[in-house]
């Protein structure tokens, strides 16, 4: 059953998270910021989502900053449990991020702006793990899934993870929505399709 192999495959991908030291993390995280602000993904978006980095993920905070400097509209996820949606908002500092849902940084609803799935142009979006095709394994919750398969979404998405997090094959169900383009300290790669 697709669901006992994804619960397996994220118990292996979270060891494997937990075995990357942290100066490992640290450096890798610095490769793929490098990697994606001179991508010309990045320099052609204005409207950039971002993606609050729990323990273990690839750092983001820097990006903020970086898209901040170049004046791009920076935009944040702010969970929604009851409903399992998510909705945007953007962020103009560090200090308008909050603790949230999960115990994962979120917009200060008061004091950000709300912005539209179809502004976003360019979303950066986490997972436990990603294999060749974009398919991403994510935490089961949903979340990424449904936002990115919403008709108004027509941005680009790209998967940013560790390079150990790429595996052959991720199982997959209907409702699970692939990344276009795959980011890890070793680079920006296009996702294989067909």
């Amino acid at each position: 059953m697709i669901s006992q192999e994804k619960a397996a495959l994220r118990t292996q991908m979270q060891s494997t998270l937990r075995a990357l030291g942290t100066a490992s993390r640290h450096q890798a995280s610095t490769r793929i910021q490098q990697h994606l602000v001179r991508s010309k993904l990045w320099k052609s978006a204005q409207v950039i989502m971002f993606f609050s980095a729990l323990p273990g993920e690839p750092r983001t905070v820097e990006l903020l900053r970086a898209g901040l400097d170049e004046g791009k509209v920076c935009v944040y996820p702010k969970t929604e449990p009851l409903k399992t949606t998510i909705r945007l908002f953007s962020v103009k500092s560090t200090e308008r991020l909050v603790r949230g849902n999960l115990a994962i940084m979120e917009p200060e609803v008061s004091k950000c702006e709300e912005v539209q799935p179809g502004e976003v142009e360019l979303a950066c979006v986490p997972g436990l793990g990603f294999d060749y095709a974009g398919n991403r394994l994510g935490r089961g919750q949903g979340y990424y899934d449904r936002f990115l398969s919403q008709p108004e979404f027509s941005g680009i998405t790209i998967g940013l993870q560790f390079e150990c997090q790429l595996v052959e094959k991720i199982p997959t169900e209907c409702h699970d929505y692939p990344v276009q383009y795959l980011l890890s300290e070793k680079g920006l790669r296009p996702a294989e399709t067909g």
